[in-house]
């Protein structure tokens, strides 16, 4: 029988011993809630008993999970000290070979108590705060010992998320910004996306964004910085064929914060078709990606109406063979006009979306 998952929650760290490790807590802040994550580690850097978990199927699954970020002297002159970003859950892992895998659906930030007229000081002190308590939960288990994947107690008592997604990301990232090599980073994250009567659109549970072709939706992304930039970021929408951007593709970040709406318009079609958006911070500037899984459907109209319409055009046309004969004149006359009209009207609706003939 596999664990109950509430009882021990996975920790995973990243670091900034590697840019690549970076990249992840960034891309982690990044993403909308429900999309899946990914950190894979080699076998020596899991704890005993997350590794067992780890080979057992189904053992780590709906476990909750707390991603950390550790800052580490490449040459271990000083401890690590550590930051919650935020709280997931397993949906699977895998190895193969030393190489163990997890995949975890993002949910809520975890940060630390703060304001934003806290001192450098006041943030420092916290984060000395957490880290002690960490050990203390997570004893022998941290990246001080080569540990960057284990088991342990729930550490909610040591964080203070709000009720605002929104106000936590921007904690996160006054913590964030002061840990990182000096290079110029842009912040921002997907709030949300939504159709224009205002209805959210959120991942399913395989965390793929669902669409709907003709659907005008709205995605709006909001960045943050704990400084004025010195020279302003550009992102970039990188769209796949089933999805337009309706407006400019490339966005330049001159503030410190904004909310931008960039609109969105997968064309109809007749067939589902599964996709990837990408949101990117161009070099030389540094920043999140962002992929956002995503699958068009057509429209119910489409999946109703154009097959219906078909059949009736097809009835309405060979009916009048099969009513040959002279007391029929008049109706077999009615069902070729009314097919000819629908096989029209078909043409004309397919055309109007965009469908092809």
């Amino acid at each position: 029988m596999p664990d109950d998952p509430g009882q021990r929650w996975l920790h995973l760290f990243t670091s900034n011993i590697r840019e690549l490790y970076i990249s992840d807590a960034i891309d982690l802040l990044a993403a909308p809630e429900g999309v899946h994550y990914r950190f894979r580690y080699e076998a020596k850097y899991i704890s005993d008993e997350a590794r067992v978990l780890w080979e057992r199927a189904d053992h780590l699954q709906r476990r909750q999970v707390m991603v950390h970020f550790s800052l580490q002297h490449p040459a271990n002159f000083h401890p690590a000290v550590f930051m919650p970003l935020r709280q997931g859950e397993v949906v699977r892992t895998l190895f193969e070979g030393n190489t163990y895998v997890v995949y975890f659906r993002l949910s809520r930030y975890l940060p630390l108590a703060d304001r934003p007229q806290y001192s450098a000081s006041d943030r420092a002190q916290a984060v000395q705060r957490y880290s002690a308590a960490l050990r203390d939960l997570l004893p022998n288990a941290t990246p001080d010992h080569a540990v960057h994947a284990t088991t342990g107690a729930s550490p909610e008592p040591l964080v203070a998320p709000t009720d605002s997604a929104g106000r936590d990301f921007e904690t996160l990232v006054r913590f964030v910004t002061p840990s990182l090599p000096a290079h110029q980073r842009t912040y921002f994250r997907v709030a949300s996306i939504e159709t224009k009567s205002g209805k959210q659109v959120k991942p399913d549970q395989s965390g793929v964004m669902p669409l709907i072709a003709g659907t005008e939706y709205t995605l709006n992304l909001a960045h943050y910085h704990y400084e004025p930039l010195a020279e302003p970021a550009t992102i970039s929408v990188v769209a796949p064929d089933s999805l337009s951007v309706v407006g400019d593709r490339d966005i330049l970040i001159r503030s410190r914060y904004d909310v931008i709406p960039i609109r969105l318009f997968p064309p109809f079609r007749e067939n589902s078709v599964s996709d990837e958006l990408a949101i990117k911070t161009v070099a030389p500037a540094f920043g999140p990606t962002v992929r956002l899984p995503l699958v068009v459907n057509p429209a119910t109209s489409v999946a109703l109406f154009g097959p219906a319409l078909g059949f009736g055009a097809a009835s309405a046309i060979a009916l009048p063979p099969i009513l040959a004969s002279g007391q029929n004149t008049v109706l077999r006359i009615a069902f070729a006009v009314l097919g000819a009209a629908a096989v029209g009207l078909g043409l004309w609706w397919r055309r109007s979306r965009g469908l092809g003939s």
